[in-house]
């Protein structure tokens, strides 16, 4: 009986020995995306929509993005690339954690659309049409 009683207490140990040296998996990173955008703060206030691309200096990602999405500038599309270094108080103020993040902003300064990370300009192009359809 002693025997099975130690037996149980090394089996035991050796569970919570083993159960610490295992890594706890670490929680996917979450960022937050704003549901409104100030759009007088940005070029283009009364333009229908407006594109604007949190980035930073040290993101080539970022560097793709703006240089992709730029030329969707026009009549209905306001673009605003807000970098960190020159935009800080933009960032913290809709507390942006990742770049490239790209928010396609109505009128009204709702967001309709986001994007982390890489997009094309026809990916846009297509959401774009979309929103512009719904109304």
């Amino acid at each position: 009986m002693l025997l099975a009683a130690a037996l149980i207490a090394v089996a035991a140990l050796v569970a919570v020995l083993i159960q610490r040296r295992q890594p706890s998996p670490e929680a996917a990173p979450s960022f937050t995306v704003p549901e409104r955008i100030d759009r007088g703060e940005l070029p283009g206030p009364d333009r229908p929509w407006l594109l604007a691309v949190f980035s930073a200096h040290t993101c080539s990602t970022c560097a793709t993005v703006v240089g992709e999405l730029a030329p969707l500038a026009g009549p209905d599309v306001a673009f605003a690339e807000i970098e960190l270094d020159a935009a800080r108080a933009l960032h913290e103020r809709y507390a942006i954690g990742a770049v490239p993040l790209l928010l396609i902003v109505d009128v009204h300064g709702s967001v309709r659309h986001h994007v982390f990370g890489p997009v094309t300009r026809q990916e846009v192009e297509t959401v774009l049409d979309a929103l512009r359809q719904e109304g």
